[in-house]
């Protein structure tokens, strides 16, 4: 199938809906038609992926680090200079980069940029200098992954020179589409989750196979290799899918209870943990290869943050294993845990041996997921932990350690245990079923945090994982920031849209207003700027609150608050009473915020 057919028959229909049933039906009905002209299953998965707006799934995702900036300047390349032939060496004519990055701004989207000045070369004479567009998905695609490994003295020339060349090659249609994937925002409205029930579709005409595929994500979260098995072997071939090493599991989550003796009345016997303010890591190690892969809560790659792992890891008593653990940066001197914002200095992706040597981190492992090519995802926790602590007897430095646990059935030494680990520093205790498997992704009350003390006089039991939207511009001495107030916004997890529920101006260090500002101008220098009137891009916003610059939801934050109540105001139906940014949490995506069902959660009675 040619792209140009791909942007025709899927892409165009899915970016004029926003209803989740229409979409569901479109990209089943999509995949029936392309399943004959499939040589081999394998080849469905570039389609998946391009449709997400992805070059891989999502913990394997390269990416092109093209910016706008650089796309504006491919674009301007296929307007000649005055004696320069269409194509030239020469590059951007300079009045065309000029009237290009002002069209931008109006526009607001470089997809619409790029078809309209596709669709300009259509109409001049010079148009016949135009390749026909007969460029095939897994030319595009194979196109855009080499883009990605072009790195190197020049690369960015190189990559301006290449992307033009491409959109030489392809009509106007597919100009749009193709930009928005390059830049990682192609904003059609959907996820990995609309794909799961799409394949449901495509098998029974219905949902009804959701469940066994949902399960099959949580332990290999890659769309196209669970298409890539419904194509060719169905739903059985699909559930098949298990644990593998160096693709991460979705990580368990834990649920909300007030009170302790809620916890052991709904748990029974549990063990409690420490809960530490740190970054989730997930660590596979095979030691026959001697090789490593990390990743973060919300699926990210971040092997190259810790050096330190495979030294660590030599004495494991396993062969291979993949580990849940909490990874807390620690003062040398002092040999204190730190706070969260120092320990993500670690996320930087230079100088990581100086950051390691300021900010040691310790890994505090609290569950076994995998052992010497066994999923133990089935298995109970109690056992998990024994066969845990065994694997971890051979080693002997303080920075890979099990994580400290009690087993009780007693609300009130749950509660002392509690207690202690606020007094400590950290954020509370996190309480699990003794029996419980390792849920994937879940919740389902098999684990539960305790963040507050009880009795206190706090009004919300947790705090809030939101998204900025966008920001208003400040007056007064905020002027010197650039923005002096942001929106946020929380899932709809029925309609996968997001919706607000607070306008956030006070509260922040002029240090985290400069932070908000430098952060809102890293993802529109990323992924571009967007309007209001934007189609598709699962934000639903009021009129009366419609933010001075909106942004591509990217920027995510942890907010406190006195209380939830109603609002007419805000989409969610709700609004936060006092809001007040807690921190950055680069360690999550968008796809981890609070839902609106996990509001309820939140609320103390």
């Amino acid at each position: 199938m040619t792209f140009s057919e791909f942007s025709q028959k899927l892409l165009k229909p899915l970016e004029s809906t926003s209803s989740k049933l229409e979409q569901t039906a479109l990209l089943a009905e999509f995949l029936k038609q392309l399943q004959p002209d499939l040589a081999e299953p394998s080849e469905v998965k570039p389609y998946l992926y391009l449709s997400l707006g992805q070059l891989g799934p999502v913990y394997a995702n390269p990416q092109t680090n093209v910016g706008i900036a650089f796309m504006l300047r491919a674009l301007a390349q296929l307007h000649p200079s005055e004696g320069q032939s269409l194509f030239g060496d020469a590059g951007a004519d300079p009045t065309e980069l000029k009237r290009l990055s002002k069209r931008y701004k109006q526009l607001g989207d470089i997809g619409s940029l790029a078809q309209e000045v596709k669709e300009q070369f259509t109409n001049q004479s010079y148009a016949d200098n135009f390749e026909k567009s007969n460029l095939d998905v897994l030319e595009v695609f194979n196109f855009l992954i080499e883009l990605t490994q072009t790195s190197g003295e020049g690369s960015q020339e190189e990559k301006v020179y290449q992307l033009a060349q491409l959109f030489k090659q392809i009509d106007p249609l597919s100009s749009r589409f193709v930009s928005r994937i390059v830049l990682g925002n192609l904003r059609l409205g959907f996820s990995d989750k609309t794909w799961l029930d799409a394949l449901s579709w495509y098998l029974s005409g219905d949902k009804s196979h959701r469940a066994v595929l949902d399960q099959t994500y949580q332990r290999h979260p890659d769309i196209g290799a669970i298409a890539e098995k419904v194509v060719g072997g169905g739903l059985e071939a699909a559930a098949q899918l298990d644990v593998t090493l160096g693709v991460p599991v979705i990580p368990a989550l834990a649920d909300r209870l007030k009170t302790s003796q809620e916890m052991i009345a709904k748990m029974g016997e549990v063990f409690v943990e420490p809960k530490y303010d740190g970054t989730r890591v997930q660590i596979h190690w095979d030691a026959d290869k001697h090789e490593l892969h990390t990743f973060t809560r919300n699926l990210e790659e971040n092997t190259l943050m810790f050096p330190e792992l495979k030294r660590l890891l030599e004495d494991i008593n396993a062969q291979s294993v993949i580990l849940d653990c909490e990874a807390v940066g620690y003062d040398p001197a002092t040999n204190g845990l730190v706070v969260f914002q120092q320990t993500i200095k670690r996320k930087r992706k230079h100088d990581i041996e100086a950051v390691m040597a300021e900010i040691p981190l310790r890994f505090f492992v609290f569950d076994l997921l995998y052992l010497d090519g066994k999923s133990l995802l089935r298995f109970p926790l109690e056992e998990r932990k024994a066969k845990l602590k065994s694997i971890l007897s051979s080693v002997h430095s303080a920075d890979l350690v099990l994580s400290p646990y009690i087993k009780t059935s007693d609300p009130v030494e749950l509660r002392e245990f509690h207690t202690e680990q606020l007094l400590n520093g950290y954020e509370g205790v996190v309480v699990k079923k003794l029996q419980g498997n390792y849920e994937a992704g879940r919740k389902a009350f098999n684990w539960v945090k305790f963040k507050e003390a009880e009795g206190t006089t706090a009004k919300l039991s947790d705090t809030i994982d939101a998204v900025v939207v966008g920001y208003y511009y400040g007056r007064g001495k905020r002027t010197a920031f650039g923005l002096g107030a942001f929106l946020i916004a929380i899932q709809n997890e029925k309609s996968d849209h997001l919706v607000t529920i607070a306008k956030i101006g006070t509260g922040l260090t002029d240090d985290q207003w400069r932070e908000m500002k430098q952060r809102a101008d890293d993802v529109l220098a990323e992924r571009g700027s967007v309007s209001a009137n934007t189609a598709n891009l699962s934000v639903e916003i009021p009129d009366l609150l419609t933010p001075d610059v909106m942004l591509p939801p990217g920027i995510v934050v942890e907010v406190a608050a006195d209380e939830i109540t109603q609002s007419p105001t805000h989409t969610a139906g709700l609004a936060l009473r006092f809001p007040r940014l807690v921190k950055f949490r680069d360690d999550k995506s968008v796809e981890q915020i609070t839902t609106l069902a996990e509001m309820e959660k939140i609320k103390v009675a």
